[in-house]
């Protein structure tokens, strides 16, 4: 009975207004924090970002949003309704990056490499690089790439930046299409 209620009150809301699909998906049990991950996207695209946070945070509470990690810590990163804090970003991406996200991966290498929040460490930075493109990320191959083009961290290897331009531009990624055709 209560299911079938869930359902009256899921198709409801769904004809008032689709954004409310997300709310019904929660009454009817879907994963915990989906609701605040909604919330909180949604404040961060209307620029409101205190809001965001605040609901971002709830979410990241949950297992299943590395997403809401990894906003957090770009706010962080970027001083978006907080105070700027690379030490804090990086605790939060690197929290993403242990439920598995790429891109906070991407992004702790990009601190490592710029030495933000940390002394610089192409070492690190590479390591980061080398599980998000083990994992399928096009922009930790561009980044690896762009570290053997520049010789950061490693002899410079033309062949190496190559290669990893053209993983990149295999997945379709277009900065990686632009990287290869420079070597062209």
């Amino acid at each position: 009975m209560v299911r079938n209620q869930a359902g009256i009150i899921f198709a409801f809301l769904l004809f008032l207004n689709p954004c409310h699909l997300v709310y019904a998906r929660v009454v009817m049990g879907a994963a915990p924090g989906s609701f605040q991950y909604y919330k909180g996207v949604r404040s961060y695209n209307d620029h409101d970002y205190v809001q965001a946070m605040a609901w971002l945070k709830i979410s990241a509470r949950y297992k299943y949003y590395s997403e809401a990690d990894l906003y957090v810590g770009l706010m962080y990163q970027q001083g978006l309704g907080v105070q700027r804090s690379y030490g804090r970003a990086y605790h939060w991406y690197l929290r993403a990056a242990k439920k598995g996200n790429v891109d906070a991966m991407v992004c702790i290498g990009l601190l490592y490499e710029n030495g933000l929040g940390h002394h610089r460490d192409f070492q690190k930075a590479m390591s980061y690089y080398q599980e998000g493109a083990k994992r399928g990320s096009a922009s930790a191959c561009n980044a690896l790439g762009e570290m053997y083009a520049k010789g950061e961290g490693v002899s410079p290897d033309y062949n190496q930046a190559f290669d990893w331009f053209k993983k990149s531009a295999e997945k379709g990624d277009p900065i990686g299409e632009n990287l290869l055709g420079s070597f062209l």
